[in-house]
This record gives structure tokens, C-alpha cells and sequence, in this order.
């Protein structure tokens, strides 16, 4: 393989991981938000602590989802990390 094409691969690639990244650091982020707001909502409106709850869960899923995809291993670190965060708090609200 040329090396201009090896080293656009590369490119490619490293700029790949840096969008996961970004897209499950979004994604906890939002997962977090909506966990505050179920705890907040709830006892005062159930209907919406239920469907931040709801999206909050989804939140793990799809992170759980993508996870495996990291390929280094500080960055998997602060995923999984953050991650646990956000199950404690949901697992809190039940």
C-alpha cells in the first residue's frame, strides 16, 4: 500500500475514533441531564420523570452499544467511568 494511502487511512481512522469519542461523551452527558431531571421531577410530575428516566436508559444502552469500539485504553477509562456515574444514578431513581 502507498504511503500517502496508508497515511490517509490513518488520518481517516484516528479522525473516526475522535467522533466516537465525542458522540459518547454527548451521549453521557445528555444521559446525565436527564437523570438530574427525573430526580427533579420526580414526586412533582411522574409522566416526565418517567420519560427522563426512559431517555436516560437509552443513554447507557447506546453507549454500552459503542463502547467496544474505543481503541485506546485512557479513553475507554474516562468512558467507562463516566458510564458507571450515570447507572448509579439511574439505578438510584428506581
Amino acid at each position: 500500500m502507498p504511503d500517502d494511502l496508508e497515511s490517509t487511512l490513518v488520518d481517516l481512522r484516528r479522525k473516526g475514533d475522535q467522533a466516537l469519542l465525542e458522540f459518547l461523551r454527548n451521549d453521557l452527558n445528555l444521559g446525565l441531564t436527564f437523570a438530574r431531571l427525573a430526580q427533579i421531577e420526580e414526586g412533582l410530575d411522574e409522566p416526565a420523570s418517567k420519560q427522563a428516566l426512559l431517555h436516560a436508559q437509552r443513554a447507557i444502552e447506546t453507549v454500552k452499544h459503542f463502547r467496544s469500539r474505543i481503541n485506546y485504553e485512557g479513553q475507554a477509562l474516562e468512558i467507562d467511568e463516566r458510564l458507571a456515574e450515570l447507572e448509579r444514578l439511574v439505578s438510584a431513581l428506581f
